[in-house]
């Protein structure tokens, strides 16, 4: 999908993420990826995201942020965000 001398699809391709929430932290994973990043606030956890992804596709991780990225709650994240 992506090469070492341009990584023009890997930012241009919707990444969606699902995040959750569960003691203490959110956690931002992508269901194609059998990985997740965490954090204390979702901002961090996709953040750690946009990382995971780039190092898993072998890009710079300085392209994270221009990474295409939805997130959606789940009911945990929402429960937590609305009792916070």
């Amino acid at each position: 999908m992506a090469s070492a001398d341009s990584w023009k699809l890997l930012k241009g391709f919707p990444f969606r993420l699902r995040v959750s929430w569960s003691d203490g932290y959110y956690a931002a994973s992508v269901a194609a990826l059998a990985e997740a990043s965490f954090g204390r606030t979702v901002a961090e956890a996709v953040n750690g995201a946009g990382e995971m992804i780039c190092w898993l596709f072998g890009a710079p991780v300085e392209f994270a942020p221009d990474l295409t990225l939805s997130a959606e709650l789940d009911e945990t994240a929402v429960r937590h965000i609305r009792t916070a």
